[in-house]
């Protein structure tokens, strides 16, 4: 039997948080416009409270959605000079040569969605044009951590017997985005 005296000795915390993957004296406070909560202490922000919205509204009812930073690399190989050994030889450096982000979001079909649900994003990807996106946290779509024209590069709808239907979005950078992480700002 597992005893509150045996977790304080093996892990350092008392019982009441074995298990609940927080350290000891973590608030259940929210911050400001966070909604926090038992699971999610005041330091670690709730994947609810980000947003992504995909032309004029938000996704619908969306379960999960992520943002992917890639970045293309060269190598390029040297001879050491000659005053050096060859060890530095074995080293090589990296340029950049390209920096894409792409966007995936996963959601449920709802009948009475009010944002953007499957039918708004499939006549989005109909027209054949790049969309706006957005990515934000909640109460904060006027100040977005990323935000410019996204194409729409595959969309899947689920739809198994007994349980919810669900559909799934792809959306990757149509050149540089008038936001995003790290932009030089003029």
């Amino acid at each position: 039997m597992v005893t509150e005296r045996f977790i304080n000795n093996t892990m350092g915390m008392p019982l009441d948080t074995f298990g609940a993957n927080r350290r000891m004296g973590d608030s259940d406070t929210p911050p400001a416009g966070g909604s926090g909560g038992s699971s999610t202490p005041a330091e670690y922000e709730n994947g609810s409270d980000i947003l992504l919205q995909v032309g004029s509204a938000c996704i619908a009812r969306c379960s999960t959605h992520n943002v992917q930073y890639n970045t293309e690399t060269k190598e390029r190989a040297v001879k050491a000079p000659a005053s050096q050994g060859k060890q530095s030889a074995l080293f090589t450096s990296k340029g950049v040569t390209k920096l894409t982000i792409t966007a995936h979001g996963e959601a449920f079909r709802f009948y009475k969605a009010t944002e953007n649900g499957f039918e708004e994003c499939a006549a989005l990807w109909g027209k054949g044009q790049a969309v706006e996106l957005k990515a934000f946290k909640r109460g904060s779509d006027s100040s977005p951590y990323l935000q410019g024209q996204f194409v729409i590069t595959a969309m899947e709808e689920t739809n198994p017997a007994n349980d919810d239907a669900t559909w799934t979005i792809d959306l990757e950078n149509d050149g540089e985005p008038t936001i995003y992480p790290g932009k030089a700002t003029a």
